[in-house]
Protein backbone atom coordinates (compact mmCIF):
# COMPACT_ATOMS: atom_id res chain seq x y z
CA UNK A 1 0.00 0.00 0.00
CA UNK A 2 1.10 3.32 -1.23
CA UNK A 3 0.80 5.96 1.76
CA UNK A 4 1.84 9.06 0.11
CA UNK A 5 -0.83 11.45 -1.03
CA UNK A 6 -3.50 9.45 0.93
CA UNK A 7 -5.88 10.29 3.15
CA UNK A 8 -5.73 8.82 7.08
CA UNK A 9 -7.85 8.95 10.10
CA UNK A 10 -6.66 7.82 13.37
CA UNK A 11 -9.25 7.16 16.26
CA UNK A 12 -7.56 7.60 19.65
CA UNK A 13 -4.54 9.82 17.70
CA UNK A 14 -4.07 11.49 20.98
CA UNK A 15 -3.12 8.28 23.03
CA UNK A 16 -0.10 6.36 23.64
CA UNK A 17 -0.06 4.27 20.66
CA UNK A 18 -2.18 6.45 18.48
CA UNK A 19 0.30 9.22 18.59
CA UNK A 20 2.95 7.60 17.90
CA UNK A 21 1.41 6.42 15.06
CA UNK A 22 0.57 9.43 13.80
CA UNK A 23 4.45 10.63 14.29
CA UNK A 24 5.43 7.62 11.90
CA UNK A 25 2.92 8.44 9.22
CA UNK A 26 3.86 12.15 9.36
CA UNK A 27 7.18 10.55 7.77
CA UNK A 28 5.24 9.13 4.76
CA UNK A 29 3.98 12.68 3.67
CA UNK A 30 -0.26 11.38 3.19
CA UNK A 31 -2.11 14.60 1.78
CA UNK A 32 -3.56 14.43 5.28
CA UNK A 33 -3.73 12.90 8.83
CA UNK A 34 -7.28 12.87 10.68
CA UNK A 35 -6.60 12.34 14.54
CA UNK A 36 -9.96 11.44 16.04
CA UNK A 37 -9.86 11.75 19.54
CA UNK A 38 -12.10 13.26 22.11
CA UNK A 39 -8.97 14.63 23.74
CA UNK A 40 -7.40 16.03 20.91
CA UNK A 41 -5.95 18.92 22.60
CA UNK A 42 -3.39 15.84 23.97
CA UNK A 43 -1.76 15.55 20.54
CA UNK A 44 -0.41 18.87 20.96
CA UNK A 45 1.08 18.47 24.04
CA UNK A 46 2.66 15.41 22.59
CA UNK A 47 4.16 17.50 19.41
CA UNK A 48 7.43 17.03 18.56
CA UNK A 49 9.59 20.01 17.14
CA UNK A 50 11.37 17.83 14.63
CA UNK A 51 8.39 16.72 13.05
CA UNK A 52 6.36 18.74 10.45
CA UNK A 53 2.60 18.32 11.46
CA UNK A 54 0.94 20.43 8.77
CA UNK A 55 -0.99 17.46 6.93
CA UNK A 56 -2.66 16.57 10.80
CA UNK A 57 -6.33 18.13 11.12
CA UNK A 58 -7.47 17.45 14.54
CA UNK A 59 -11.15 15.89 15.09
CA UNK A 60 -12.47 16.78 19.01
CA UNK A 61 -15.26 13.80 18.31
CA UNK A 62 -16.79 10.68 20.21
CA UNK A 63 -16.20 7.65 18.63
CA UNK A 64 -19.92 6.67 20.38
CA UNK A 65 -21.76 8.79 17.63
CA UNK A 66 -22.15 7.28 14.51
CA UNK A 67 -22.59 10.30 12.19
CA UNK A 68 -19.56 11.98 13.87
CA UNK A 69 -17.54 8.93 12.38
CA UNK A 70 -18.79 9.06 9.27
CA UNK A 71 -18.43 12.72 8.48
CA UNK A 72 -14.24 12.31 10.05
CA UNK A 73 -14.33 9.05 7.18
CA UNK A 74 -14.93 10.83 4.44
CA UNK A 75 -12.78 10.27 1.15
CA UNK A 76 -10.92 8.82 3.73
CA UNK A 77 -8.59 5.61 2.64
CA UNK A 78 -6.85 3.96 5.32
CA UNK A 79 -7.56 4.16 9.32
CA UNK A 80 -5.59 3.25 12.20
CA UNK A 81 -8.45 2.14 14.72
CA UNK A 82 -6.73 2.65 18.16
CA UNK A 83 -9.71 4.16 20.50
CA UNK A 84 -10.73 2.72 23.21
CA UNK A 85 -11.20 2.03 26.90
CA UNK A 86 -8.44 0.40 28.87
CA UNK A 87 -8.00 -2.38 31.06
CA UNK A 88 -9.33 -0.79 34.41
CA UNK A 89 -11.53 1.80 32.84
CA UNK A 90 -13.39 -1.11 30.95
CA UNK A 91 -13.36 -3.35 34.32
CA UNK A 92 -14.97 -0.42 36.17
CA UNK A 93 -17.41 0.80 33.57
CA UNK A 94 -19.01 -2.12 32.01
CA UNK A 95 -21.39 -0.28 29.75
CA UNK A 96 -19.54 2.87 28.17
CA UNK A 97 -16.70 -0.46 27.54
CA UNK A 98 -18.94 -1.73 25.60
CA UNK A 99 -20.13 1.87 23.55
CA UNK A 100 -16.93 2.56 22.89
CA UNK A 101 -14.63 -0.21 22.49
CA UNK A 102 -17.99 -2.57 20.83
CA UNK A 103 -20.22 -0.14 19.66
CA UNK A 104 -17.23 2.55 18.37
CA UNK A 105 -15.45 0.12 16.49
CA UNK A 106 -19.14 -0.94 14.87
CA UNK A 107 -19.31 2.41 14.10
CA UNK A 108 -15.72 3.29 12.71
CA UNK A 109 -16.79 -0.49 10.30
CA UNK A 110 -19.87 0.84 8.66
CA UNK A 111 -18.36 4.55 8.22
CA UNK A 112 -15.19 2.57 6.16
CA UNK A 113 -17.57 0.93 4.64
CA UNK A 114 -19.18 3.99 3.15
CA UNK A 115 -16.22 5.49 2.63
CA UNK A 116 -14.68 3.04 0.69
CA UNK A 117 -11.70 2.75 2.79
CA UNK A 118 -9.39 0.05 1.49
CA UNK A 119 -7.69 -0.99 4.55
CA UNK A 120 -8.14 -0.82 8.29
CA UNK A 121 -5.23 -1.55 10.93
CA UNK A 122 -6.89 -2.64 14.21
CA UNK A 123 -5.12 -2.13 17.57
CA UNK A 124 -6.34 -5.53 19.22
CA UNK A 125 -4.69 -7.01 22.48
CA UNK A 126 -2.99 -10.53 24.28
CA UNK A 127 -5.96 -9.83 26.83
CA UNK A 128 -7.96 -11.80 24.35
CA UNK A 129 -6.28 -14.85 25.31
CA UNK A 130 -6.72 -14.96 28.93
CA UNK A 131 -4.95 -17.76 30.61
CA UNK A 132 -2.72 -19.29 28.93
CA UNK A 133 -2.88 -22.78 28.12
CA UNK A 134 0.17 -23.26 25.86
CA UNK A 135 3.53 -21.67 25.93
CA UNK A 136 4.29 -19.59 24.04
CA UNK A 137 1.06 -18.17 23.03
CA UNK A 138 0.43 -18.10 19.22
CA UNK A 139 -2.31 -16.54 17.60
CA UNK A 140 -4.27 -20.27 17.81
CA UNK A 141 -4.14 -20.07 21.21
CA UNK A 142 -8.11 -19.74 22.78
CA UNK A 143 -9.43 -16.33 23.27
CA UNK A 144 -10.50 -17.17 27.22
CA UNK A 145 -10.53 -13.73 28.10
CA UNK A 146 -12.49 -12.97 31.12
CA UNK A 147 -12.01 -9.48 31.27
CA UNK A 148 -14.33 -6.79 29.43
CA UNK A 149 -12.21 -5.10 27.71
CA UNK A 150 -10.04 -8.39 26.46
CA UNK A 151 -14.39 -9.23 25.76
CA UNK A 152 -14.21 -6.36 23.62
CA UNK A 153 -11.08 -6.55 21.32
CA UNK A 154 -12.55 -10.26 20.59
CA UNK A 155 -16.24 -9.02 19.78
CA UNK A 156 -14.19 -6.81 17.63
CA UNK A 157 -11.68 -9.15 15.57
CA UNK A 158 -14.71 -11.41 14.95
CA UNK A 159 -16.49 -7.99 13.68
CA UNK A 160 -13.26 -7.21 11.78
CA UNK A 161 -14.33 -10.79 9.83
CA UNK A 162 -17.86 -10.11 9.20
CA UNK A 163 -17.19 -6.67 7.09
CA UNK A 164 -14.21 -8.45 5.33
CA UNK A 165 -16.59 -11.53 4.14
CA UNK A 166 -19.96 -9.28 3.73
CA UNK A 167 -18.20 -6.08 2.31
CA UNK A 168 -14.93 -7.02 1.73
CA UNK A 169 -13.48 -4.60 3.94
CA UNK A 170 -9.65 -5.14 4.51
CA UNK A 171 -8.11 -5.40 7.58
CA UNK A 172 -5.07 -6.74 9.96
CA UNK A 173 -5.62 -6.79 13.66
CA UNK A 174 -2.69 -6.20 15.76
CA UNK A 175 -2.36 -7.86 19.03
CA UNK A 176 -0.30 -6.08 21.62
CA UNK A 177 1.77 -7.24 24.47
CA UNK A 178 1.68 -5.19 27.47
CA UNK A 179 2.96 -1.78 25.95
CA UNK A 180 5.17 1.07 27.21
CA UNK A 181 6.81 4.51 26.79
CA UNK A 182 6.84 7.88 25.79
CA UNK A 183 3.35 9.60 26.83
CA UNK A 184 2.32 6.78 29.10
CA UNK A 185 -0.24 7.32 31.49
CA UNK A 186 -1.61 6.07 34.58
CA UNK A 187 -4.46 4.48 32.82
CA UNK A 188 -2.57 1.14 32.00
CA UNK A 189 -2.20 -2.29 34.16
CA UNK A 190 0.02 -4.51 33.92
CA UNK A 191 2.95 -1.69 32.69
CA UNK A 192 1.48 1.18 34.91
CA UNK A 193 4.72 0.14 37.80
CA UNK A 194 7.17 1.39 35.00
CA UNK A 195 5.94 5.32 34.81
CA UNK A 196 5.13 4.94 38.30
CA UNK A 197 8.33 3.81 39.15
CA UNK A 198 9.88 7.05 37.52
CA UNK A 199 7.62 9.27 38.86
CA UNK A 200 8.57 7.78 42.24
CA UNK A 201 12.21 8.13 42.14
CA UNK A 202 11.73 11.52 40.95
CA UNK A 203 10.10 12.53 44.14
CA UNK A 204 12.74 10.98 46.20
CA UNK A 205 10.45 7.48 46.82
CA UNK A 206 11.28 4.30 46.84
CA UNK A 207 9.89 2.12 43.80
CA UNK A 208 7.15 -0.24 44.52
CA UNK A 209 6.97 -4.17 43.53
CA UNK A 210 3.77 -5.38 43.34
CA UNK A 211 3.36 -8.89 44.56
CA UNK A 212 7.01 -11.44 45.24
CA UNK A 213 8.03 -9.51 41.81
CA UNK A 214 8.54 -12.81 39.44
CA UNK A 215 5.54 -12.24 37.41
CA UNK A 216 7.01 -12.50 33.86
CA UNK A 217 5.72 -10.44 30.95
CA UNK A 218 6.75 -9.43 27.38
CA UNK A 219 6.67 -5.90 27.53
CA UNK A 220 6.78 -3.65 24.29
CA UNK A 221 8.15 -0.37 23.62
CA UNK A 222 5.76 2.25 22.39
CA UNK A 223 7.47 2.78 18.56
CA UNK A 224 7.93 -0.49 18.08
CA UNK A 225 3.95 -1.14 18.44
CA UNK A 226 3.77 1.85 16.04
CA UNK A 227 6.22 0.47 13.33
CA UNK A 228 3.95 -2.31 13.68
CA UNK A 229 1.00 -0.54 12.49
CA UNK A 230 2.89 1.30 9.86
CA UNK A 231 4.39 -2.05 8.44
CA UNK A 232 1.06 -3.45 8.74
CA UNK A 233 -0.56 -1.16 6.29
CA UNK A 234 2.26 -1.04 3.48
CA UNK A 235 2.33 -4.99 3.36
CA UNK A 236 0.06 -6.92 1.09
CA UNK A 237 -1.42 -9.47 4.16
CA UNK A 238 -5.06 -9.49 4.74
CA UNK A 239 -7.63 -10.56 7.27
CA UNK A 240 -5.39 -11.68 9.87
CA UNK A 241 -4.41 -11.18 13.56
CA UNK A 242 -0.45 -11.03 14.49
CA UNK A 243 0.95 -11.33 17.81
CA UNK A 244 2.78 -7.52 18.46
CA UNK A 245 5.21 -8.71 21.14
CA UNK A 246 9.24 -8.95 21.73
CA UNK A 247 8.94 -12.78 21.99
CA UNK A 248 11.37 -12.08 25.33
CA UNK A 249 9.61 -11.91 28.78
CA UNK A 250 10.89 -10.12 31.63
CA UNK A 251 10.16 -10.25 35.49
CA UNK A 252 8.61 -7.22 36.93
CA UNK A 253 11.74 -7.60 39.62
CA UNK A 254 14.27 -7.20 36.72
CA UNK A 255 12.38 -4.12 35.42
CA UNK A 256 12.39 -2.22 38.41
CA UNK A 257 16.01 -3.38 38.76
CA UNK A 258 16.74 -1.47 35.38
CA UNK A 259 14.39 1.23 36.13
CA UNK A 260 16.78 2.16 39.11
CA UNK A 261 19.90 1.38 37.13
CA UNK A 262 19.02 3.80 34.34
CA UNK A 263 18.02 6.65 36.97
CA UNK A 264 21.16 5.82 39.65
CA UNK A 265 19.08 6.04 42.35
CA UNK A 266 20.08 4.25 45.58
CA UNK A 267 16.36 3.75 46.57
CA UNK A 268 15.74 0.37 47.14
CA UNK A 269 12.90 -1.14 46.22
CA UNK A 270 10.01 -1.93 48.39
CA UNK A 271 7.32 -4.51 48.19
CA UNK A 272 3.93 -4.38 48.37
CA UNK A 273 0.90 -5.82 48.04
CA UNK A 274 -0.25 -7.47 44.49
CA UNK A 275 -3.43 -6.26 44.50
CA UNK A 276 -5.44 -5.82 41.14
CA UNK A 277 -2.29 -4.88 39.35
CA UNK A 278 -1.98 -7.47 37.62
CA UNK A 279 -4.06 -10.12 35.86
CA UNK A 280 -2.51 -13.31 34.52
CA UNK A 281 1.18 -14.12 35.55
CA UNK A 282 3.77 -15.49 33.24
CA UNK A 283 2.90 -14.38 29.79
CA UNK A 284 4.96 -15.62 26.55
CA UNK A 285 4.10 -15.16 23.05
CA UNK A 286 4.96 -16.27 19.63
CA UNK A 287 5.90 -13.27 17.22
CA UNK A 288 6.99 -15.76 14.49
CA UNK A 289 3.68 -15.21 12.38
CA UNK A 290 4.40 -11.78 12.57
CA UNK A 291 8.00 -12.05 11.52
CA UNK A 292 7.80 -14.33 8.92
CA UNK A 293 4.32 -13.39 7.09
CA UNK A 294 4.27 -9.61 8.09
CA UNK A 295 8.01 -9.36 7.76
CA UNK A 296 8.20 -6.93 11.71
CA UNK A 297 10.10 -7.72 14.10
CA UNK A 298 10.58 -5.55 17.46
CA UNK A 299 13.74 -3.49 17.31
CA UNK A 300 13.82 -1.74 21.19
CA UNK A 301 15.04 -3.79 24.29
CA UNK A 302 13.38 -3.47 27.33
CA UNK A 303 16.83 -1.96 28.68
CA UNK A 304 16.89 0.65 25.70
CA UNK A 305 13.20 1.43 26.17
CA UNK A 306 13.08 1.91 29.81
CA UNK A 307 15.99 3.94 29.15
CA UNK A 308 14.20 6.06 26.28
CA UNK A 309 11.17 6.75 28.70
CA UNK A 310 13.37 7.87 31.31
CA UNK A 311 14.95 10.61 28.93
CA UNK A 312 11.30 11.77 27.85
CA UNK A 313 9.72 12.25 31.65
CA UNK A 314 13.02 13.79 32.58
CA UNK A 315 12.23 16.01 29.37
CA UNK A 316 8.74 16.68 29.14
CA UNK A 317 7.31 19.14 31.47
CA UNK A 318 3.99 18.20 32.01
CA UNK A 319 4.83 13.89 33.06
CA UNK A 320 3.51 14.25 36.15
CA UNK A 321 2.67 11.03 38.71
CA UNK A 322 -1.46 10.39 38.86
CA UNK A 323 -0.76 8.46 42.57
Amino acid sequence: MNIEGSRILVTGGSGLIGSHIVDLLVLEHPKEIIVFDKNVSGFIEHSLPKLDYKAVTLCENDITQPDEVQKALKEVDFVFHAASLLTKESDEQLRAAYEVNVGGMYNVLEGSVAAGVKKLIYSSSISIYGNPVMKPMTEEHPLNTVSMYGAGKVACEFLLRVFKNKFGLNYVALRYSPVYGSRQTERTNIAQYISESFARIEQNLPPLIYGDGSQLYDYIYVEDVARANIVALKSPVNSESFNIATGISTSVTDVVRMIREITGTSLEAEYVSQGDRFGTKNLFFDVTKAEKVLGYKAAVSMKEGLTRFYKWTKENEKYKSEE
